[in-house]
C-alpha cells in the first residue's frame, strides 16, 4: 500500500488535494452565506434599534459606540457574503477543474490573507489569530500555487477537442 504524502509531488497529489479543496471551499461558502445573512439581520437589527433617527447628531452617550458597533457589524455581513461568494464560485471551478478558477480562488486567498493580516496589526495575539482563520487560504494557496496543480489543471485544458475550421 502506498503511503500517501502531504507534499504534492505527483499529478495523483495534485488531483487528491484540487478535489478537497474544492470540496471544503463550497461547504465554507455555505456556512459563510448563513453567517453572513444572520450576522446582516443583527446589522439591521441594530441599525433600526439603537440608530434611530434622532434630530441631533450626538444625541445620547455612548452614540458613537453604538455607530461602532454598526459598522463591524455591516463590514462582517459584506465581507461574510462576499467571500462566501467567492468561495463558491472558485470551489465549483475547482471541482470543475477550470483554468480560470485557479487564479481565482488563488486572487481570493490572497485578498482574505491580506485583510486577516491588516486587520490583525493592532497586536501579535490579534495576529495570530487572523492568520489562524486564514489557515485555510494559506493552504489553498500552497495547494493552487505549485507547479503539479498547474499541470494538472492545464493538461485538462488541453485535451479539450478544438473544432477546426476547414475552408469550404
Amino acid at each position: 500500500m502506498a503511503s500517501r504524502s502531504f507534499f504534492i509531488q505527483r499529478p495523483e497529489d495534485a488531483r487528491r488535494h484540487v478535489a478537497l479543496l474544492a470540496k471544503g471551499l463550497q461547504k465554507v461558502a455555505m456556512v459563510g452565506f448563513v453567517a453572513g445573512i444572520g450576522c446582516g439581520a443583527i446589522a439591521l437589527l441594530l441599525t433600526r434599534v439603537l440608530a434611530a433617527p434622532h434630530l441631533q447628531p450626538n444625541p445620547t452617550p455612548g452614540f458613537r459606540e453604538v455607530a461602532g458597533m454598526i459598522f463591524v457589524t455591516w463590514f462582517m455581513t459584506i465581507a461574510l457574503l462576499v467571500f462566501s461568494a467567492l468561495y463558491f464560485v472558485a470551489g465549483w471551478g475547482l471541482s470543475h477543474q477550470k483554468d480560470w478558477a485557479r487564479y481565482t480562488a488563488a486572487g481570493t486567498f490572497l485578498l482574505k490573507v491580506l485583510l486577516c493580516i491588516w486587520l490583525g496589526r493592532g497586536t501579535a495575539t490579534a495576529m495570530v489569530v487572523f492568520l489562524v482563520i486564514a489557515s485555510w487560504d494559506l493552504y489553498g494557496l500552497w495547494v493552487l500555487l505549485s507547479r503539479e496543480t498547474g499541470l494538472v489543471i492545464g493538461s485538462r485544458q488541453n485535451q479539450t477537442p478544438q473544432l477546426s475550421k476547414s475552408p469550404v
